[in-house]
């Protein structure tokens, strides 16, 4: 939530609000994914399913960051977003199958 309101007011000096929030979205999930924060701070790289979707969607909504903002053309958008959102389909399928697994 902190990186959304940061890159507000990052857009906000750049007029660009909407892309900046979208940026600190997307700078947001992919630390979620690689930060953790329980006793101690540690980085570490994600080994689970619920990390590569949270890559996956940080990535998208960077990526929409760009697109807003005009420099990535509308046609990569439109597939690099189709692929993101077929690999996080993928992810959720695979990790309801993990989860059915381990209830049988």
């Amino acid at each position: 939530m902190a990186c959304m309101f940061i890159g507000l007011g990052l857009g906000m000096f750049f007029g660009e609000s909407g892309a900046g929030v979208i940026f600190g979205m997307g700078i947001g999930f992919l630390l979620s994914a690689f930060i953790k924060v329980e006793k101690r701070f540690s980085i570490r790289i994600p080994k689970s399913l619920g990390g590569a979707a949270l890559i996956l969607i940080g990535l998208a909504f960077i990526l929409l960051g760009f697109q807003i903002l005009g420099i990535m053309p509308m046609e990569v958008a439109r597939y690099a977003g189709g692929l993101a959102l077929i690999g996080l389909g993928i992810l959720i399928l695979a990790g309801a199958g993990l989860l059915l697994k381990r209830r049988a």
